[in-house]
C-alpha cells in the first residue's frame, strides 16, 4: 500500500485549489492587481519626478557611454515600484498585509515590465530628460 492511499487520494488538476499565493487570490487576480499597480505608477506625477526621471537620465547616460548593464538597471526600478505599491495600498485603503499582497515576485515582474517597456524609449531619447 502506498502512503497516499492510506491518508488520501491525490487531487487531480481540476480539484486543486486555484488560490496559489499567501493571501488567497488566483494567479489571474494577482496579475490584475499587478496591472493596476503598473498603471497607477505610470499615472503618478510625483513618482515620475522623484524616481522615473532621475533613473531615466542615469540609464540614458550609461547607454551613451556603452556601459549599460540591462540586468543591473532592471533592479534599479525597485524603489519606484515599492513606493508605488505603498501609495496604491494607501489610496485604496487596503487592509491586507502589503508584504503578502505585493509579493517579491510581483515586484520583480513589475521592475522587469518597466525595464522592457521603457529602456528602448529611453535609448531612443523619447523622454525630455534635461
Amino acid at each position: 500500500m502506498k502512503l497516499y492511499e492510506f491518508f488520501s487520494v491525490p487531487q487531480s488538476d481540476e480539484e486543486k485549489d486555484p488560490r496559489d499565493n499567501v493571501w488567497g487570490k488566483t494567479a489571474d487576480e494577482e496579475q490584475k492587481l499587478a496591472d493596476e499597480v503598473y498603471w497607477f505608477i505610470l499615472d503618478d506625477d510625483h513618482l515620475h519626478k522623484e524616481c522615473f526621471m532621475p533613473l531615466a537620465q542615469e540609464i540614458y547616460e550609461k547607454m551613451q557611454d556603452k556601459t549599460f548593464d540591462r540586468g543591473e538597471f532592471t533592479k534599479k526600478w525597485l524603489p519606484m515600484v515599492n513606493k508605488g505599491c505603498l501609495k496604491f495600498y494607501k489610496k485604496h485603503e487596503m487592509t491586507e498585509d502589503p508584504k503578502d499582497m505585493f509579493t517579491k515576485e510581483m515586484r520583480k515582474s513589475l521592475c522587469q515590465r518597466f525595464a522592457d517597456e521603457h529602456h528602448p524609449a529611453i535609448e531612443k531619447g523619447e523622454f525630455k530628460l534635461k
